[in-house]
């Protein structure tokens, strides 16, 4: 009897060893995969089009602090005020026909960060946007860094204290703030369209973020090292899932003496139509 008491006693310890080796080798892994991924590129795309859009900025799950940084072409501008309100930090599905502007959003992780800083060489207002900023590029840091307290990680990191699972699944995060285009260039030659004028823009160029670039600590579960990766659009072959470049609008020369008389038209018709309704 006390043999087969052992023996059951050696068969459960056995189990239990080879269970816990089993989700100390799955926490093993899906960290170091967290971990290795310090080294990946910043993916960047823009979502949507026109005078109002998004940029979204891949950054490892496993960044203690970071610090984003680009030259933006003069046909964008970022308003400060309006990123530092509006911007949102995401965890992103790993998954390889999901990502760029058809990424899924796992988790919003915003709260799990301190608030988010900007810099740039040149400031702009989206209610007061100043055009005739004599510049090519505005340098552009974005600056963020993990709260101590933050537990919103630990299902991707692991947990600092150890018990905890890691899920292996999601590996990414994204940085999304508003951008904004505007006319940076003049069309002298293109004639005047009335179909153009009348349904919208009929002449436009391409304009690109051309590099983005990424330092920053790692988190202190993947060894609190420096880590730095860049990426450039012409490094990245992907057009479809993520967009490095936008159709933006012309201004037409020739367009702005029909505006002009557009827009006094209007002001006359108003005018009438308010003296015909106090009388």
């Amino acid at each position: 009897m006390v043999m087969v008491l052992v023996r059951c006693a050696f068969a459960v310890a056995i189990c239990v060893v080879v269970a816990l080796s089993g989700v100390c080798a799955t926490a093993a892994a899906a960290e170091s995969r967290n971990c290795a991924s310090l080294n990946s590129p910043p993916l960047y795309t823009f979502i949507g089009g026109g005078f109002h859009m998004q940029l979204a900025i891949e950054y490892p799950v496993a960044a203690q602090e970071a610090t984003l940084s680009f030259l933006l072409p003069k046909s964008f501008f970022i308003d400060e005020a309006e990123a530092e309100q509006l911007y949102r930090m995401e965890i992103i599905s790993s998954d390889t026909s999901h990502q760029g502007t058809s990424a899924v959003v796992v988790k919003d992780v915003t709260s799990a960060y301190t608030p988010l800083h900007m810099t740039s060489q040149f400031s702009f207002d989206i209610e007061a946007p100043v055009f005739k900023v004599s510049y090519s590029t505005n340098d552009v840091q974005l600056s963020f860094k993990l709260l101590p307290e933050a537990t919103a990680l630990d299902t991707y990191l692991g947990p600092i204290s150890p018990g905890g699972a890691v899920d292996a699944t999601a590996v990414k995060a994204r940085l999304v703030i508003p951008i904004h285009s505007r006319y940076d260039t003049l069309d002298t030659t293109t004639p005047f369209s009335l179909s153009g004028f009348v349904l919208g823009e009929a002449a436009y160029v391409n304009r690109c973020l051309e590099k983005v670039e990424l330092s920053g600590t790692s988190d202190a579960r993947c060894g609190g090292t420096h880590f730095a990766s860049s990426a450039s659009k012409s490094s990245l072959s992907d057009a479809q899932l993520y967009h490095r470049c936008v159709a933006l609008p012309v201004g037409l020369l020739k367009d702005l003496p029909y505006v002009y008389r557009t827009l006094m038209g209007l002001l006359v018709a108003g005018a009438v139509i308010v003296i015909l309704a106090i009388r």
